[in-house]
């Protein structure tokens, strides 16, 4: 005997499970150890501390003052006397709108990794843009930061 579900239970039950999942990755923001920020809609955490003596940070995304007509976002690992890397998406957008990825960078360094991303985009407009970065050292630890800001 095949069950047959209605539209309505099938919504509700997809609903609940991104719900769970939404809300499982806003709590471990909270936990330091290398959990993924999810998301591009998900809370600020803008500083990580990793391994202890590890610290990632994402800084507000921003008009250039040195590229005009892009927006920047400053990214860092720091790590005293290990290799570190950061790599840093920027998304626009925010929800119940579209997110669009933007760009990607990425760099490795002995104990400072620093990055500046940036995308092209028109002077005048509004943007929300989130940046997620993704901070590592040669010992496999990890965090992740995520910031976000509307560049007038």
């Amino acid at each position: 005997m095949k069950k047959f579900y209605s539209s309505t239970f099938i919504v509700l039950l997809i609903l609940s499970s991104l719900s769970l999942v939404v809300s499982s990755t806003s709590s471990a923001n909270t936990n330091f150890g290398g959990m993924a920020p999810g998301p591009p809609w998900s809370p600020v955490v803008k500083t990580a501390a990793f391994n202890k003596v590890c610290l990632g940070a994402t800084h507000d995304p921003h008009y250039s003052v040195h590229v005009p007509g892009t927006i920047n976002v400053i990214a860092s690992t720091t790590c005293a006397g290990r290799q570190v890397s950061v790599e840093t998406d920027l998304y626009q957008g925010s929800l119940p709108m579209k997110i669009t990825f933007l760009t990607r960078a990425f760099v490795s360094r002995k104990s400072i990794a620093e990055l500046s991303t940036s995308w092209k985009c028109q002077l005048g407009h509004t943007y929300v843009i989130t940046s997620i970065s993704y901070h590592a050292d040669d010992r496999f630890h990890t965090a992740e930061t995520l910031n976000r800001a509307t560049v007038y």
